[in-house]
Formats: C-alpha cells, sequence, structure tokens
C-alpha cells in the first residue's frame, strides 16, 4: 500500500508544473485497531487492545487526527512543522485563497461555512489561533460514539453512552500525553488541568447531542438569559430554556427515539450549568457556580419555560455569566 502510494503520488508529482503549483496532502483516519502498532497500543493501558480501542472508527487520536502536507511555492521555509490546530473544513477558505477567490464572496447569502484560510501559517509561519477543534462519532458503537473538543494542549472526550459517572467523559493532555493513555479526570486535577476542562466542557455544551436514531442527531436546546439581578449578596440569573418531549415533533425539532443503542441514557434529561467569569476574553477563566435538571415530558409540544440559577457566592461588584446545556 504504502509502495502504490508513493508511486502515484510521484506520477503526479512528476507531471505538474511544481513551480507554481501548491500540493495538499491529507490521509485517512487512523488505522483498523487489528492491524495497530505501538505507541498507539500499550499494553499497560487495556482499553487501547479491546473494541475499537485508540484506531479507525475511535474519537480518540488514534482515529481522529490525520496526516496533513503542504508543499509548494506559497510555502515559506519548506521542510517545517507548524503548530496550529486545522479541521478539514480549513481547507476550503485556504485552497480558494490559494487560487486568489475571495471566499466571501463566493458563499450564498445567510450561509456561514465554518473554515479559516491556513495561509498564515503557509506564507508566514505564523501559529493561527485555533481555540478548538472538533469531532464527533455516531452510529458505530455504543462504546466508541461520542463528541470530542480540543484546544492548543487539552482534550475532552465525551462519550455517548451515559453513565451519569466520570467514565462517560476522558481528560488527556495531548502536550505529555499525545496517545491519550492517561485519563486525568481519574484523579484530583492541577489548577491547569481544572480550568482547561472547564473551558471545554463549557464549549462543549453548544454541540453536545441526545442519542438519536440512526443519520440523525439532535442538538440540545440551547437557553437564553433573560435578565441578571443582583441582590442580598447574591446574582440571580433567569433564563428560558425547553424541556424536551418523547412524543415531540415540530418542524425545528424531531423528539430522539427511545435510548435503544445507549441503554444507560434513561430520558431525555439534561442540565443546565451557570458559569461565571470576571474577565469577558478569557476563556480560562469560566467556572460552573449552579446546575439544575432540566427533565423530559410526554407532551405533544416542546415546553418553553423559565427558571432562576443562582450564583451565592458572587464576592465581587461584577461578573460575566452564561447559561450552557450538559447531558452528565
Amino acid at each position: 500500500m504504502i509502495q502504490s502510494l508513493d508511486t502515484e503520488i510521484g506520477v503526479v508529482l512528476g507531471t505538474i508544473d511544481r513551480t507554481n503549483t501548491d500540493v495538499i496532502f491529507i490521509g485517512d483516519n487512523g488505522t483498523p485497531i487489528a492491524v495497530q502498532q505501538p505507541p498507539f497500543i500499550n499494553t499497560n493501558v487495556p482499553e487501547t487492545l479491546a473494541g475499537n480501542g485508540h484506531a479507525k472508527f475511535t474519537i480518540f487520536e488514534g482515529g481522529a487526527r490525520t496526516p496533513l502536507i503542504v508543499a509548494g511555492p506559497d510555502v515559506a521555509g519548506p521542510g517545517r512543522t507548524n503548530d496550529t490546530l486545522v479541521n478539514e473544513p480549513d481547507l476550503f477558505s485556504t485552497i480558494q485563497e490559494l487560487a486568489g477567490i475571495n471566499v466571501a464572496a463566493t458563499l450564498p447569502t445567510n450561509v456561514i461555512i465554518d473554515s479559516v484560510s491556513l495561509l498564515p501559517a503557509l506564507r508566514a509561519d505564523v501559529i493561527r489561533p485555533t481555540p478548538f477543534v472538533i469531532e464527533e462519532q455516531f452510529n458505530q458503537s455504543a462504546a466508541a460514539d461520542g463528541i470530542t473538543l480540543r484546544n492548543g494542549e487539552f482534550k475532552l472526550i465525551h462519550f455517548y453512552n451515559h453513565t451519569n459517572d466520570v467514565s462517560n467523559e476522558r481528560l488527556y493532555d495531548l502536550a505529555s500525553d499525545p496517545y491519550e493513555f492517561t485519563n486525568l479526570l481519574a484523579a484530583p486535577l492541577t489548577a491547569t488541568a481544572q480550568s482547561n476542562y472547564y473551558s471545554l466542557q463549557l464549549n462543549l455544551g453548544r454541540s453536545v447531542n441526545f442519542e438519536n436514531t440512526q443519520y440523525r442527531r439532535t442538538l440540545i436546546p440551547y437557553p437564553s438569559v433573560n435578565n441578571v439581578v443582583f441582590t442580598n449578596g447574591a446574582f440571580y440569573v433567569n433564563e428560558q430554556y425547553t424541556q424536551i418531549s418523547t412524543n415531540a415533533n415540530t418542524a425545528n425539532f424531531v423528539a430522539p427515539a427511545a435510548p435503544t443503542q445507549y441503554p444507560d441514557q434513561k430520558s431525555l434529561d439534561y442540565t443546565l450549568t451557570l458559569w461565571r467569569s470576571p474577565e469577558l476574553d478569557n476563556p480560562l477563566a469560566w467556572v460552573p457556580v449552579a446546575t439544575t435538571t432540566i427533565s423530559s415530558g410526554t407532551n405533544s409540544t416542546l415546553v418553553i419555560t423559565n427558571t432562576v440559577l443562582t450564583d451565592a457566592g458572587a464576592n465581587a461588584d461584577h461578573y460575566f455569566y452564561q447559561v450552557t446545556p450538559y447531558i452528565p
């Protein structure tokens, strides 16, 4: 396979004019566990040897990370690496900008493409700011399906097999543990790991899904904050939320099926978390200060109502707040 790949890429490179052509090489994600090799397999980490391990069809690095090589006249200082976080949709904007195309002009009205050009990393070796990269896997297996979010150093995995304990979440420090052998949530977190865990959990709440029918995902409805009141030494945050119904089907929502693939998810309950930060622009300053459970119902329509989350530990004259949903 490698010999054939090398030969055919050689044919392509020998055919084009490489003085005016940029070449982008990207690989498939992961290796099947049957032929997986160390370091992704480790006899001291039993889960790497079972099921899909940390291989293809998982959201571990062995199944989510792919090689990306760019060569050509637009690459300054060839032969180097760059630590910019890249998601494959970024190639959409990158290729158009390499061709001199105005990306915004190619998009239909009111269509947003989650793609950011890599030209700064190519032409000037700049590490492009990328707060997060997200990956999801579903309809593979109950043990492997889930969603993951990573920043420059840490990665949070949230499995859809919701067991209401820490086992459905994993936190890894990819800088020191790139093959994800040590789940940091299995022990008390350092201050750095804790702040990154909160940051990842807060932002993952925007994308976590309910278990659903095949080929369909249903996002948890996002709440909206109505107002914030400070009285008697506490901040009270009033937000509007949606109660999920097992019988509700609307134009924008299809009720998830009964949890069959993930039997531990007993209902369509979810939580709302109130997050507080003294700084609006510091992603590592947010901490959870209150939660409440939103119980599911059996109404024929979605129920939209209000609740109040209280920050009783407020000890400053101002804070920033946001409310996010999550499946524990």
